[in-house]
């Protein structure tokens, strides 16, 4: 898939939202929110950001050159 500049995709599995478009840089960047009100307690929400930041740096090398925005 070839992504231009302002195209958008969505993708939903589970309980994350993905959503990413080309950046134009040589490398993929990741942001992420995980919201208080579907994770309460502060301890799993920092395990998850952890995990998500983790899986991200795993695979970047493998990435094309996106914005990741994951929920």
């Amino acid at each position: 898939m070839v992504l231009t500049r302002g195209a958008r995709i969505k993708s939903a599995q589970a309980s994350f939202d993905v959503k990413y478009v080309a950046n134009g840089l040589d490398h993929a960047r990741l942001g992420y929110v995980v919201p208080k009100r579907l994770v309460a307690k502060s301890v799993r929400r920092n395990v998850m950001k952890r995990l998500i930041r983790e899986a991200f740096r795993k695979s970047r090398a493998g990435l094309p050159a996106v914005d990741l925005v994951i929920r």
